[in-house]
């Protein structure tokens, strides 16, 4: 006999369109940087909180740089996945709409010689809504150190992200509503 009382694995994060706006740090002083992302599926264990995650088409402009990148895997590791796994959080608690932890994510822009990519590393804070069945991310905030190998530039960086689609749709729900409600008052 099995008996499982918990799903081990499962969406743990992701997103339609994420959009992103970053700053970096170096002595020349800091750099405002911008990331599109077009689909990001992630999945961990609930038991370890390991897991990794894809995003499917990057565009990164970094530096008066364009890089354009569609192999971009993600390694991270979620405290929160074993704290809600084992532990007796509420559905809604932070615990379980959030994952915070470190990260490693590679965004590989071949050019000519293929020694394009993009090394980002660090502590990220993603909050997702228990309301969102989807699991994907409402917003985004990252903090670490960037290696770009075809401009060896290393430098710390933060970033903060939000799902698009998200504000898109609650000003088109939320139109509709208004509209109703015009109708309703003629």
């Amino acid at each position: 006999m099995l008996f499982i009382t918990k799903p081990i694995f499962g969406l743990d994060g992701g997103g339609f369109f994420p959009i992103g706006v970053s700053l970096d740090f170096s002595k020349d002083g800091a750099n405002v940087n911008y990331d599109i992302c077009i689909g990001r599926l992630e999945t961990s264990s609930f038991e370890t909180g390991i897991g990794i995650g894809w995003e499917m088409v990057k565009y990164n402009k970094i530096r008066d740089e364009h890089y354009f990148s569609i192999i971009n895997p993600i390694i991270y590791w979620n405290i929160f996945g074993p704290l809600s796994f084992y532990g007796n959080y509420p559905s809604s608690s932070i615990v379980w709409n959030s994952m915070f932890g470190p990260f490693i994510h590679i965004n590989y822009a071949p050019n000519y010689n293929f020694q394009n990519y993009i090394l980002f590393t660090g502590l990220r804070f993603t909050y997702t809504s228990f309301l969102d069945a989807t699991g994907c991310f409402l917003f985004h905030i990252e903090a670490g150190n960037r290696y770009i190998r075809d401009g060896n530039i290393n430098n710390p960086y933060i970033s903060v992200k939000i799902d698009i689609v998200y504000p898109i749709l609650a000003a088109f729900f939320g139109s509709l509503y208004l509209v109703d409600k015009i109708k309703k008052k003629e």
